[in-house]
């Protein structure tokens, strides 16, 4: 039995990315791109003098959007500053008056996703019925943290060339940052660490399921989005790999309205090297927008319809060997050996004086052919259907005839994506929103091709949906207290199937013992691929028949509270992970098949070089391994509690201080009925001193609510507190030069590669040989093999002396892990020049207890 333990924790500190410790640098025109923020919504801030530079309090402060006429109203502190949170990104006007002072005003100022706006303001001397008034003039260093982020803006989505429309492609505009995949690194983070937010929800399956870019919002439902980098305040947590906060489209007070469609066309493309025929490409992304007000300065609409559908073709060039390959002769199946070409020599397993896994001496078939009467009865089935073709073009490999088949085969994307939101002002003091994206369908099909028909290795159907719901609400208690509370749900459902899945029982069809009665429902995977003469493997991938659906729920809630020269930020967040998986990976079976079994054997037993064929033991039907899995639903659940406090001081009017500290923590999975596992290696074991077990003998199978163990099989990690800190220098008396530097401690998805769906032995129908497998692939596996395990079997001791349900490795997570978490640290200069913004700064992160799959205990430690 071997032991693997899935996800320990490195405790020396695995994982330590210094993300430039060289130079980070970026340059910007007229955008602030490195500001702080709190989730979606944004700050305005900034000092009030008078023209001899004295502070001016009690000032009155409006803060007017230009789009929506929403306005907030706010007073100066005794200091002199303002300060306006949790307001929507948009372009804004400020407005200031007080006795004895010009009424003062400011438009066109443009605030980011998540971002800190500073705009100073100088009153001159007069009535408050005149006015003077300035058009963007707000700074655009940043004057308020040490947090390093960056804005991609609606401009740069809109206007920057993106091949497929995935507004997400352009986090790669971050300097340090890159997304491959629909995975993201930022500041040196490992991908899959990094959460994503839409209008501060929480829209992956991160949790029970992969950290990636789930849902990517159409271009034109999207207004900007952000990176946040490192040293993030303490409002953010739950990654150890910044995050990426973006905001969708909102209406105004005049309607507007877009219609739109991007065309690509295989006429406008080159063949491509790998092509004989030059592959189809219909790909209409269309669509239209539209949002205006339903009560003006009160109430706004915006909706967005964008429809995909893509006909493309996938070129499929394969290896299928000579025709008569599939008759057993192997008499033309050579291979460039030792400079020559060769015949590669077919030998008999059944000859000479070894045993059925073990030949010795054996002999080569006559005149390199295997006879009919020695074909497995499931390997001629298979053979019988035509599922491998025939040759159709000259071989990539003259020598062994590799890659000398092709075929160009359809594929087909559809998806339609809505986007909905309202925006409504229920008093002064009160405003909110509510936004619903969804998508119906979201399809991916991969096509078999004609040549290998349900057998096509890269047929592959997969039925997604999405949804995601965002309600917020702020509300202002008085001038200098504020409340911003986000309510969300995401949802991703995921049907895929592949093997011609479903309809047919294709292990009946076949005759594969025991696999006919029970599943079946996917073509038998048979992986009689490379070799020195290849002929590619066919049948289903893995996950042949998957249904799973992963939902999120958040609950958040954050307080603003203006004190003098301080200003507190403080919350808490709640969210609840379910993960819900039915995926029978291969119900037909997966059948591996090397050259072990017709390679030569010498008298002792040593294999001869240069010999055997893979495909030519799939005819035989010797397996080198066997793997049938068959998993029942699992519902796996974590819920994650939050809660922060940050004080950020305005020391003098050119230094502020960022002192923050946020503790986090969330339970060990569990799963709805207690189907999962865990393995405790330092428990006394029942069978110590029985037999041939050592007297000092330790570890034990656990199982929830057994034995002493509640619903967790593992420590609740709940020692996770995180200090931040950071600060904003303009020194050399200059407003427009920053020194900024930041440092923080961030836990992270303590989950994370996806582990979470396994641990659940004994509850899954599944199994597996290895070499030596002592069956062929007619006689299939072990009667008995699949049969559910009954409640009083399993024990402490489950799978010790072996048993009848072929358990052939217990998985589990180390039962002392804790989570994963970094340091970042940062130190940045900014500089403005007219228009310009000029950064120069050096980051670093440092990864400790970094989560990473399958230790094998029983390997021997240096």
């Amino acid at each position: 039995m071997r032991l693997l333990s899935w996800f320990a924790s490195d405790k020396h500190g695995l994982h330590c990315a210094i993300a430039g410790l060289g130079l980070l640098l970026g340059l910007c025109t007229g955008v602030p791109s490195r500001l702080p923020g709190q989730t979606a919504l944004g700050t305005i801030t900034g000092t009030i003098h008078d023209p001899t530079g004295a502070v001016i309090p009690g000032a009155r402060v409006e803060v007017i959007n230009e789009e929506t006429g929403m306005t907030v109203t706010v007073e100066s502190q005794q200091d002199g500053t303002y300060r306006v949170p949790n307001l929507v990104p948009g372009t804004y006007r400020l407005r200031v008056e007080i006795e004895g002072f010009k009424r003062y005003e400011a438009t066109g100022l443009r605030l980011n996703v998540g971002s800190t706006l500073t705009h100073p303001v100088v009153l001159e001397v007069g009535v408050v019925t005149e006015q003077v008034q300035v058009s963007g003039q707000a700074l655009l260093v940043e004057t308020t943290s040490g947090q390093v982020g960056h804005t991609v803006q609606v401009e740069q989505v809109l206007e920057m060339p993106n091949q497929n429309r995935n507004v997400y492609t352009l986090v790669n505009l971050t300097p340090g940052a890159f997304m491959v995949g629909g995975e993201v690194s930022i500041g040196g983070s490992r991908t899959q660490s990094t959460p994503q937010f839409l209008d501060g929800v929480h829209s992956s399956r991160a949790g029970l399921g992969a950290n990636q870019m789930e849902i990517s919002p159409p271009v034109d439902a999207i207004r900007e989005f952000k990176v946040e980098m490192n040293a993030l305040g303490a409002e953010y947590g739950r990654s150890t790999g910044g995050v990426v906060n973006a905001v969708t489209r909102s209406g105004t007070n005049e309607f507007r309205g877009v219609l739109y469609e991007f065309v690509r066309n295989d006429k406008f493309d080159a063949r491509g090297w790998a092509a004989d025929v030059k592959p189809k490409l219909r790909r209409n992304n269309f669509g239209g927008s539209i949002g205006g007000p339903i009560r003006k300065d009160r109430t706004f609409f915006f909706y967005n319809l964008d429809i995909l559908r893509e006909r493309s073709e996938d070129v499929r060039t394969r290896s299928v060997g000579l025709p008569e390959f599939q008759q057993g002769d192997f008499s033309r199946a050579t291979a460039l050996i030792g400079g020559q070409v060769r015949v590669v020599p077919v030998y008999d397993p059944t000859t000479g004086t070894g045993t059925f896994t073990e030949p010795r001496n054996t002999q080569p078939f006559p005149g390199n052919v295997i006879p009919k009467s020695r074909f497995d009865p499931v390997a001629a089935r298979i053979l019988e259907g035509k599922y491998i073709p025939a040759p159709n073009r000259p071989p990539n490999n003259v020598y062994n005839y590799a890659g000398n088949w092709q075929e160009n085969v359809p594929s087909d994307t559809r998806r339609n994506y809505h986007t909905l939101r309202l925006d409504h002002e229920v008093s002064p003091n009160t405003r909110g929103y509510a936004r619903f994206l969804f998508t119906e369908p979201d399809d991916s099909l991969d096509h078999s091709s004609r040549g290998y028909g349900p057998a096509d290795p890269d047929q592959l159907y997969i039925w997604n949906n999405r949804y995601n719901l965002a309600l917020n609400a702020t509300h202002l208690f008085s001038p200098t207290f504020f409340l911003s509370t986000t309510l969300g749900f995401n949802r991703v459902t995921i049907h895929r199937g592949s093997g011609a899945c479903c309809d047919t029982n294709w292990a009946q069809k076949f005759g594969i013992p025991v696999l006919d009665q029970i599943a079946g429902e996917a073509f038998p995977r048979l992986n009689f691929g490379g070799g020195l003469v290849p002929v590619d493997s066919i049948g289903a991938t893995g996950n042949a028949n998957r249904f799973a659906a992963f939902n999120s729920l958040d609950y958040d809630f954050q307080f603003t509270k203006i004190r003098g020269k301080h200003t507190l930020k403080f919350g808490f967040k709640h969210q609840r992970f379910q993960g819900n998986d039915n995926n029978r990976r291969q119900p037909s079976g997966q059948w591996g098949f090397t050259e072990r079994f017709t390679r030569g054997y010498d008298a002792k037993g040593k294999p001869i070089a240069n010999t055997g064929i893979r495909f030519a033991e799939f005819l035989l039907g010797r397996l080198n391994s066997a793997d049938v899995n068959l998993e029942p639903m699992i519902g796996k659940r974590i819920r994650y509690f939050a809660g922060y406090f940050q004080d950020d001081i305005r020391v003098t009017p050119r230094l502020t201080l960022n002192l923050g500290v946020r503790y986090e923590t969330e339970t060990p999975v569990s799963e709805v009925a207690d189907r999962m596992n865990g393995f405790s290696p330092w428990k006394p074991n029942p069978l110590a001193g029985k037999g041939d077990i050592p007297v000092w003998a330790t570890g034990i199978v656990t199982f929830p609510h057994r034995f002493g163990y509640g619903k967790y099989l593992w420590r609740w990690d709940k020692n996770n507190v995180a200090p931040r800190f950071g600060f904003a220098w303009r020194f050399l008396g200059k407003e427009a030069t920053v020194l900024r530097g930041g440092f923080g401690m961030f836990y992270g998805e303590p989950y994370s590669r996806n582990a979470q769906q396994v641990a659940r032995m004994s509850f899954e129908q599944s199994y597996a040989a290895r070499h030596p497998v002592p069956f062929t692939l007619a006689q299939g596996i072990p009667r008995g093999a699949l049969d559910p395990v009954p409640e009083s079997e399993r024990l402490p001791t489950f799978g010790m002396r072996g048993t009848r349900y072929a358990t052939s490795q217990i998985q589990f997570f180390d039962e002392a892990r804790v989570v994963t978490y970094s340091f970042d640290f940062n130190l940045t200069l900014q500089h403005q020049w007219r228009d310009w913004l000029l950064e120069v700064g050096a980051l670093g992160k440092l990864g400790r207890h970094v989560p990473f799959p399958n230790i094998n205990l029983n390997h021997i430690r240096p």
